[in-house]
Order: C-alpha cells, then sequence, then structure tokens
C-alpha cells in the first residue's frame, strides 16, 4: 500500500470495556466449541471488568496514530488495552510455544477434543 501513500498500521487491542457484552450470548448447539460455553460466558464479561475505559482506549490509539509518521520511521503496530503492555513484552521474550500453550490454556482450547479423543493442538 506503500507506493500507493498509504500508511498502514495494526492495532493490537487488549481488554476494552464497551457495550459489546451487554447481550448475553450462547453457542449454538453443534458448535465445535460448545464444550467451552462456560469459558465463553467467562470471556463476554472478562474484559467489562478488567478493561480499559473506552474512551481512554480511544483517545490512545488516537494519539499513537497521530504520532505513528516521524520523519525517521513510521510505526507499523499500536499495543493498547488493558495487558496489552504485557502481551507484548512477553511476545519479545516468551518463546512463541510457550505462549502458544499458555493461551490455549487460558482460554479453554485444550478441552477441544478431536476425533477418537485426542487433543486439539491449538
Amino acid at each position: 500500500m506503500a507506493p500507493l501513500g498509504v500508511h498502514v498500521i495494526t492495532v493490537v487491542t487488549g481488554g476494552v470495556k464497551s457495550r459489546i457484552a451487554r447481550v448475553n450470548r450462547s453457542l449454538q448447539e453443534g458448535s465445535a466449541y460448545k464444550e467451552l460455553e462456560d469459558d465463553y460466558q467467562k470471556r463476554q464479561i472478562h474484559s467489562q471488568r478488567v478493561g480499559m475505559e473506552t474512551v481512554l482506549y480511544a483517545q490512545e490509539v488516537v494519539k499513537k496514530v497521530l504520532e505513528a509518521e516521524g520523519w525517521l520511521w513510521k510505526t507499523k503496530t499500536i499495543w493498547a488495552g488493558a495487558s496489552s503492555g504485557t502481551v507484548r513484552w512477553m511476545s519479545w521474550i516468551v518463546p512463541q510455544t510457550i505462549l502458544e500453550w499458555v493461551v490455549t490454556r487460558m482460554f479453554g482450547f485444550n478441552k477441544l477434543q478431536r476425533g477418537e479423543g485426542e487433543n486439539v493442538r491449538a
């Protein structure tokens, strides 16, 4: 996109309090993830408890986007929201395999089964 004068920025978002969880959602019967229903319900409200306030998140992202194009560099990724700094830091120092192992368990994906009962790898 750069040849067209477009500066693309990826925003990696942590927890943000918003109205997205105002409606209680459930996984459909037959969903491959149905056995994770309890984890899914917890995750729907988790960021509402620990997330960054929506206005503060928006202000932070806008500030970083406006500062993203310096005379010497161009920011390609912005990290914002609750715990995004921790995840960023860990992504630099912790091997990817370990991060995947932790996240798989954190979100309950290790509970998924495939075929004859072997664990699904995330």
